[in-house]
């Protein structure tokens, strides 16, 4: 005799096989296991070798992952520092330091880059193949950052070369102009240390020119100004005479006094003649004047001119590459000055402008434009800063709409104040703006247009009072009939349309709004303290409803807004009394069924709550189903008489739903119908029933069984779990398995007498039994129901 084997793999289900085939079970069952279990166990070994793929994947990229952060980190790090190097000609001083930081940073990066991409490659190795192109891809990353610190390498050196060469040029620049300043001075004793100064700036760009041959040209300017001055102040140490002035010959003098007197309007043509050359000029201004000063620059046009008074005071003072101008209105008539400069300390030629520009609205309060209400009126901001004032006579209580539509250069912006200059409102405009005011008083209005980007161009204001269909207040509310539909629009943003209505305590309403060319709406239900009561939302294509039970007969409002639409468009409001209801929406109004029934229902409003209830027994399981007929979508739930939420389900278009509960204790139970968030309305049909069942739903009621057998069944109802029990012998191995009928698919569990499961959910189970004792068999189907048939076989090993 041999020994006792317990069954394991593939022996087990060969074994098992022959013991099947002696009950009477076709052989082909038994060989589609046997194929299912040698794929099984196939695809446990392949993924076990994955897994361990992928826990040294894993591992490999956690070691990654500070790297990687740290390299990222140092990336970010360098490309600022490099930047920063580029920026550093606003302070040279910071070049050098910035360089050696951007380069220091860059070399650490590529380190960290170059191991990446190794490690990145090492691993795209062992990955599958389908996934090896993200290795792959992580890898050319890594070498496309890799060129692209090198390059910023570069770059920094090259900026650092261009630092020490403009800072060489600028040196010897500034040593020119200072020893010329000398020299203007009368300094003859200083000559020979200009000579020592000029000869050592022409040996520091001589120096320059050989880090830098691409600039070159700049160098041998520099140069040849070096060597004029040298021969200059040669000749003066043979005849000290001092040279001439640089202002002899100057186009406009340098200073106040000196300066060209201007007649407006005027242009002016000038030149920067040397480094350091100020052209001054004057004109008479007179108070309340608006002057705008420009200045074109025809070469190296880099200018800069500053606008000033008799006092020296500095009035104004704007940058220009090219092309420049200076707005300012005199507080005073007198005389003021505007000095020209080139401000990167070169020369060249440029037109100066000075004129009184013509402006076809007022600039302030006083000079405003009057307007007629309604009216259109053309207008343009003829220059920068220029500001367009309009006036207007409002009336209390009236609304007001401000359009203003640009015609080039569209960006305009328009406010609205009294007279004491309280700003109104500041709405924004880009291409099209519209301001909307209810006049709190009668009193003058102003309307301020710019130009919010300080250009130029052409606008058209428009001021109007809108027609309003319904009053935009309580006291100018429309009067609604209960059972009417009143048609409307919002005729302007900012347009509120109130509907009032006497309300009766008890009577449940219902208001709706349906959107006609109105694409979004708000519909708000006030009493006469205006306290919201209810609110709701439309959008396009959707209805707001709101549903309101009145506490007491008042007088309630209705207000359609689209404030935070900013559209307009028509709507439709309809207001009437919901239909007496057929189910009632408490526990205290609930409508009585008993088991079994159908009983037909429907969600008469959005809001609509149906209650039913029954008196449970203990022990009993109760199916409770939902059929929507017309009802596009319902939520039902079953309480408690104590309000608590035992059970729920939801119910789509066109699909039953279902509750199965067991009572634990005998009482009333609640079901209710609930569409408050579908919002629509339609008929329904609710069944309750005591299902069949015929086998017991728990270990106190499962049916016995023997081992060997095999026993018919059927999952009665959604949820439903069947119970069968058998005498296990220690030792003894059991297979347990069902076969289908209409049941799709059927799921088995063993539990032992004390209600702790022995195995898992399966299709089939195997399972040899530790002790002798009751075991309890659970089958349940995948939320469907149909017939089945459970097969317990006991396995006999061979001898």
């Amino acid at each position: 005799m041999k020994g006792r084997k317990s069954p394991a793999g593939i022996a087990s289900v060969l074994l098992m096989v022959l013991t099947l085939i002696g009950c009477g079970v076709p052989q082909e069952e038994f060989d589609k296991i046997k194929a299912q279990e040698t794929a099984l166990e196939a695809q446990q070994t392949a993924l076990q070798k994955d897994y361990a793929t992928l826990t040294g994947i894993r591992d490999s990229e956690v070691g990654m992952s500070d790297l990687r952060n740290a390299a990222d980190v140092k990336f970010v790090l360098a490309s600022a520092a490099v930047g920063l190097s580029r920026q550093a000609d606003w302070d040279p001083s910071r070049g050098p330091g910035l360089a050696e930081t951007a380069t220091a940073r860059l070399d650490d990066f590529i380190k960290d880059a170059q191991e990446l991409t190794t490690r990145t490659h090492a691993l795209s190795d062992q990955v599958p193949a389908e996934a090896r192109s993200v290795y792959e891809k992580s890898a050319r990353l890594y070498e496309a950052n890799i060129k692209e610190a090198q390059y910023l390498k570069e770059l920094v050196q090259g900026i650092s070369l261009q630092h020490a060469t403009e800072s060489a040029i600028s040196d010897a620049y500034f040593t020119c102009v200072a020893v010329t300043d000398a020299l203007k001075s009368g300094w003859i004793s200083k000559l020979d240390a200009a000579v020592a100064h000029y000869q050592a700036g022409i040996a520091v760009l001589n120096e320059a020119e050989k880090n830098a041959p691409e600039l070159s040209s700049k160098f041998g300017v520099a140069v040849a100004e070096l060597e004029r001055l040298i021969k200059q102040v040669s000749a003066l140490k043979k005849d000290p005479v001092p040279p001439p002035d640089p202002g002899a010959d100057d186009d406009h003098g340098q200073t106040a006094t000196t300066a060209t007197p201007a007649e407006l309007p005027c242009s002016i043509v000038g030149t920067i003649g040397y480094v350091g050359d100020l052209d001054y000029f004057s004109f008479q201004a007179q108070a309340g004047t608006t002057y705008v000063v420009q200045v074109a620059g025809g070469t190296q046009g880099e200018f800069v001119a500053s606008l000033s008074n008799s006092q020296g005071q500095q009035l104004a003072y704007p940058y220009s590459y090219g092309q420049l101008g200076i707005t300012y209105t005199a507080t005073t008539s007198a005389a003021l000055y505007v000095a020209v400069q080139n401000n990167r300390s070169g020369t060249g030629s440029y037109m100066l402008s000075i004129s009184v520009p013509t402006d076809d609205h007022g600039n302030s309060t006083s000079r405003a434009t009057a307007a007629q209400v309604p009216s259109s009126t053309a207008g343009s901001i003829d220059y920068g800063g220029d500001l367009d004032y309009f006036s207007f006579q409002a009336q209390a209580d009236t609304t007001y709409v401000i359009g203003l539509a640009g015609g080039t250069q569209g960006e305009f912006v328009a406010s609205l104040s009294n007279s004491q200059g309280q700003q109104l409102t500041y709405p924004y405009s880009y291409g099209q703006l519209g301001i909307t005011y209810t006049a709190t008083t009668s009193a003058a209005l102003y309307v301020a247009v710019q130009n919010n980007r300080s250009g130029t161009g052409s606008y058209t204001l428009s001021i109007s009072v809108p027609t309003d269909d319904h009053g935009n207040s309580t006291s100018k509310a429309t009067a609604a009939k209960v059972s009417s539909s009143t048609d409307g629009a919002i005729e302007y943003v900012g347009d509120l349309d109130y509907f009032s209505f006497q309300a009766k305590a008890g009577t449940t309403y219902l208001i709706k709004l349906s959107l006609g060319t109105l694409s979004n709406s708000t519909l708000i239900l006030y009493n006469a303290s205006d306290q919201q009561l209810a609110g709701g939302q439309a959008y396009q294509g959707q209805k707001a409803l709101i549903t309101h039970t009145a506490a007491t007969s008042e007088a309630l409002y209705v207000v359609v807004d689209n404030r935070q639409g900013g559209t307009t468009g028509s709507y439709t409001l309809s207001l009437s009394e919901a239909e007496p209801d057929d189910h009632g929406n408490a526990i205290s109004t609930a409508t009585a069924v008993q088991a079994p029934s159908s009983t037909a229902g429907s969600i008469d409003y959005a809001g609509d709550l149906d209650y039913f209830s029954f008196q449970a027994k203990a022990g009993t399981t109760y199916l409770i189903e939902l059929s929507p007929g017309t009802l596009s979508y319902s939520v039902f739930y079953l309480y408690s008489a104590s309000g608590q939420q035992l059970a729920n389900g939801q119910a789509y278009q066109g699909q039953k739903a279902s509750i199965t509960y067991t009572a634990p204790t005998s009482g009333a139970l609640y079901v209710v119908v609930d569409n408050r968030q579908g919002g629509t309305a339609g008929s329904y049909t609710l069944s309750l029933s005591v299902p069949k069942d015929d086998h017991g739903n728990s270990i106190s009621t499962a049916t016995v069984v023997q081992a060997p057998s095999s026993t018919a069944g059927s999952i009665d109802y959604a949820g439903d779990p069947d119970y069968f029990s058998f005498q296990a012998k220690a030792g003894t191995a059991y297979v347990i398995a069902t076969s289908p009928g209409t049941l799709g698919a059927a799921y088995l569990a063993l539990y032992n007498a004390s209600g702790q499961q022995l195995t898992s959910w399966q299709s089939s189970i195997t399972y040899t039994a530790k002790g002798s004792e009751a075991v309890y068999v659970v089958v349940q189907g995948s939320g469907s129901t149909g017939s089945y048939t459970l097969g317990i076989f006991v396995f006999v090993p061979a001898s």
